[in-house]
């Protein structure tokens, strides 16, 4: 049997609360976070239930669901404070023109198969690139950096701020779609930085990339000394996959299989 925290219910409970509520013409709202609903009564404000989603229900990555609701409490309490407290962080706007991924076809068919070659990753991208704007506290920061338990969690907590967040009210009257433009802009701004380091490693290669991805760029070992320069000298955190070439299609990257497939291009132009 599935557990429920005090004002937590499955769908068909909400349903039947709401149901209820409609009957009896009691006046509420109902506040929709991406696929989470909260319903509240208008007279006293008061929480009545919340319905059980997918999201908070399953385990993330190795976390419960209450550690991770936990940590996303703690990380978007930290964000509040540091956005509301830093008028400059408030607006900031880190643009990004390019594409953030890209495989070099000809660079990997040159490859022998046997031959060595070398994946460089960002440790905990997004959470790295949030400390270094400033959305968390050095504290928050070096609590979790290490702690591979929230590798996932760590991702998620800032794909989370784009989400629509709406209020209905029962009786017609209105509906508010919430201004989320802050947590929106950060969440850009943190991808846009990642995006911006993950070009000036591109850069040091000349061209001479196997590809890179969002977080991580494969290279031979040739070009590794001066991405680790450059990842030093702005205090990135990284770590080194060492991948062997299997086949004209397939390689091995620590101790995983990798298809060489062509990847959809992400352009971004803010």
């Amino acid at each position: 049997m599935e557990r429920y925290s005090k004002y937590e219910v499955s769908s068909d409970g909400y349903n039947q609360i709401l149901g209820n509520l409609t009957v009896n013409k009691t006046d509420s709202v109902e506040v929709r976070v991406g696929a989470r609903n909260k319903l509240y009564r208008i007279d006293n404000k008061k929480l009545l239930c919340t319905n059980k989603v997918a999201a908070t229900t399953v385990t993330i990555g190795k976390l419960k669901p209450k550690a991770f609701s936990s940590f996303l409490a703690e990380f978007k309490k930290t964000l509040n404070k540091q956005l509301t407290t830093n008028a400059e962080l408030f607006y900031l706007q880190i643009p990004f023109k390019g594409c953030s991924k890209h495989k070099n076809t000809k660079a990997f068919n040159k490859i022998s198969i046997g031959e060595y070659f070398y994946t460089i990753d960002f440790n905990s991208a997004y959470w790295q690139m949030a400390h270094k704007i400033g959305y968390i506290t050095p504290q928050v920061y070096n609590a979790y950096i290490n702690v591979d338990d929230y590798k996932q969690a760590k991702r998620l907590c800032f794909s989370f701020l784009s989400r629509k967040v709406s209020a209905y009210y029962s009786n017609g009257s209105k509906i508010v779609n919430c201004d989320t433009t802050p947590y929106k802009r950060a969440y850009d701004n943190v991808r846009h930085l990642l995006y911006t380091h993950l070009m000036e490693c591109v850069k040091t290669t000349n061209g001479e990339y196997i590809e890179y991805n969002i977080d991580s760029i494969t290279v031979n070992a040739n070009k590794i000394n001066a991405i680790k320069l450059y990842l030093k000298s702005v205090g990135i955190v990284f770590k080194i996959t060492e991948c062997k070439k299997l086949s004209t299609k397939e390689f091995i990257s620590g101790n995983k299989i990798v298809r060489f497939a062509k990847l959809n291009i992400l352009k971004l132009n803010k």
